[in-house]
């Protein structure tokens, strides 16, 4: 089976899931693992669709929960994003940092940060380069607006 088709099959897994079962990351967490488990091998996607694929599959927790920090907690979440180019993760990053954005999201621990940083790492790489206006503001106003708590 083309790996467009296996990534798919994960999407409309992942979809199901979150409808029936919203409440269980851990059913979430693996099913990004066994698309990880799939992918493993084939270095960075090429084909676009399956890229597309992936960002819809990336997409779904955030738009499920409204919340980074519930999709911080998935484990599978940045392993899935590693098979992805570099133009694909900044357009990940760009969703997390407008999902953010959008819901008023407070990251109050240290290590959330760190994973959330560690998530839009090509962003933050490439800031200095040749971001556009907006996105660059978009990143600091996130940047400055994280919390921690004591």
């Amino acid at each position: 089976m083309p790996v467009v088709g296996v990534i798919t099959l994960y999407v409309s897994l992942l979809m199901f899931t979150l409808r029936v079962h919203p409440d269980r990351l851990d059913y979430i967490d693996q099913i990004l693992g066994a698309c990880v488990k799939k992918l493993s091998g084939k270095g960075k996607l090429e084909d676009s669709r399956a890229t597309k694929k992936i960002v819809a599959l990336l997409s779904a927790p955030l738009e499920k929960y409204n919340d980074i920090v519930t999709s911080l907690n998935l484990s599978n979440y940045p392993k899935v994003m590693d098979h992805l180019d570099t133009a694909t993760n900044k357009v990940i990053a760009v969703v997390i940092i407008q999902s953010i954005m959008k819901n008023n999201t407070c990251i109050s621990t240290a290590d959330k940060v760190e994973a959330l940083f560690e998530l839009m790492k090509g962003l933050i790489k490439d800031i200095d380069r040749t971001l556009d206006d907006e996105v660059h503001t978009e990143v600091d106003i996130v940047i400055t607006c994280f919390t921690f708590s004591r």
